[in-house]
């Protein structure tokens, strides 16, 4: 008898165990990889959220906006912020966290853009994911547009890094990443709602409006607009000159080269 009541206790035990374990493997709800995130549409559009951080920054505006048609500041040339804007140039007027930071922005839109065209939704859900799909388009174009007027031509990827078959990047050519941008601002503009629809509660989320302001200033930056403001490839003239037009530049190069190739 006792040996009956001594296994039932030990099998007992051994129950409470197992249960208790799987108790205890749950997955936790605060979980933030892409499995979990994109699991919900609120959850997804918390990830877009944070596509911003890159966007508008202060170091960009302060010290390469300022003294632009777009920002003025009564500031003396004793502020760092202000040399760039009154042709101080030098290692403190040089934006510093302009580039890591947007190509972190990048990236998450990215990893957004692959995990919300992966979730299966209908309904306002549905429609949801799309709008966000279209602002992480409009963000990646933002962020790519801010690199290229500081820094010409730039390493240009629009995939998550974890999906690259190479780690290394070269740069590409800033008329290649217009075209990719006014290509993602396109997309953007026929998805994104109006400001006015109230789908954003705020102006400080990128909208149809928005969305169409970017595309038309990336449309005369491409077409040769005065745009550049600090360039890798400055020692050469002819390959650094927005001012004139790259695109017009490059075209008459190839066209001799053609013409010296015929005779």
């Amino acid at each position: 008898m006792k040996k009956i009541v001594y296994y039932i206790a030990v099998a007992f035990l051994a129950i409470n165990f197992s249960s208790c374990s799987d108790f205890l493997d749950l997955p936790s709800k605060s979980k933030t990889d892409s499995e979990s995130v994109f699991s919900s549409i609120d959850k997804a559009e918390m990830a877009v959220l944070a596509c911003y951080t890159g966007v508008w920054m202060q170091d960009a505006w302060y010290k390469a906006q300022n003294g632009t048609d777009e920002m003025w500041s009564t500031e003396s040339n004793s502020n760092a912020n202000n040399y760039a804007a009154n042709y101080v140039l030098n290692d403190q007027s040089c934006p510093t966290g302009i580039y890591t930071t947007s190509y972190s922005s990048i990236e998450r839109c990215n990893s957004c853009l692959k995990g919300l065209r992966a979730m299966s939704l209908s309904g306002e859900d549905e429609r949801k994911c799309h709008i966000y799909i279209a602002e992480c388009l409009a963000v990646r174009a933002t962020c790519f547009l801010n690199l290229i007027r500081y820094f010409g031509d730039v390493p240009y990827s629009t995939v998550p890094v974890l999906d690259m078959t190479t780690f290394s990047s070269s740069r590409v050519d800033r008329d290649e990443i217009y075209d990719g941008i006014i290509a993602d601002l396109q997309e953007a503009v026929e998805v994104l709602p109006w400001y006015s629809e109230g789908f954003f509660s705020t102006p400080e989320r990128i909208s149809k409006n928005a969305a169409y302001g970017l595309l038309a200033r990336t449309a005369l930056y491409a077409a040769g607009y005065a745009c550049l403001l600090y360039t890798s490839d400055a020692a050469d003239e002819e390959d650094s000159v927005d001012l004139g037009g790259r695109r017009n530049i490059k075209k008459k190069k190839q066209e001799k080269k053609k013409y010296k190739s015929k005779t």
